[in-house]
């Protein structure tokens, strides 16, 4: 008690689950990246509904292109 968790959100409707008959298996065997909706690390919640809370996604992609690029 009292101890931070992490965990994910995953969206079971997500076309990499479907047709969905085996809940365990399709999070094995087929769950990718994509299906992740939500992550919640230490209590805080870092990516919600596949959007980084108050991050700009233009201003991240920019920041990424010039990191990319630098020696």
């Amino acid at each position: 008690m009292g101890k931070a968790a992490d965990c994910i959100l995953v969206d079971l409707n997500h076309t990499g689950l479907v047709p969905g008959h085996d809940l365990i298996s399709d999070l094995v065997y087929a769950a990718t990246p994509e299906c992740v909706d939500t992550t919640i690390c230490n209590g805080k919640v870092l990516m919600r509904r596949r959007q980084i809370p108050g991050e700009d996604e233009i201003r991240t992609a920019f920041r990424a292109a010039a990191a990319s690029c630098a020696p």
